[in-house]
């Protein structure tokens, strides 16, 4: 319940970034959203780390159903996309992809373990 609400507390705060950001032309949401689309850009790279799956591994299951985690960070795709920002749409698509991989990375770690 507790992993829930904090996916949830998540989402909806970076939506509202999104919204004030792009919507309202709020310069310090914006850029606040930006630097978020950046850091889970990178940080999905990142994720792929021997020490980060051993942390996914420990935590268990993912919070929310897989569907309505991938129907959300669909949706920021296309709010980006829809607003015309291009490079920011590529990269949290790019971002989704890759944490959509980590479950299949877990998996050949494991059964790579000894």
């Amino acid at each position: 319940m507790k992993r829930t609400l904090i996916w949830l507390l998540d989402n909806v705060s970076f939506a509202g970034l999104l919204w004030f950001g792009f919507v309202f032309n709020h310069s310090g949401a914006h850029n606040v959203a930006v630097f978020l689309i950046y850091f889970k850009f990178i940080g999905s790279f990142v994720s792929h780390s021997d020490a980060v799956k051993q942390l996914y591994i420990a935590k268990g299951k993912h919070p929310v159903p897989t569907w309505l985690d991938e129907l959300v960070d669909g949706a920021i795709v296309a709010f980006l996309a829809w607003h015309g920002e291009y490079w920011y749409a590529t990269m949290f698509l790019i971002h989704v992809i890759n944490m959509g991989m980590l479950p299949l990375a877990i998996k050949r770690h494991q059964e790579a373990a000894p």
